[in-house]
């Protein structure tokens, strides 16, 4: 990631999926906000 000198620094914004050249299928993907205690 040395090409995204903004990579990771975010809390907030779009999420990633990648595949690595293999096929793939993502199904009932959930993301929720974990609150800290």
């Amino acid at each position: 990631w040395k090409d995204y000198p903004d990579y990771g620094k975010f809390k907030t914004g779009y999420i990633g999926l990648q595949d690595h050249d293999s096929p793939l299928w993502f199904k009932n993907i959930r993301i929720r906000r974990i609150i800290a205690q």
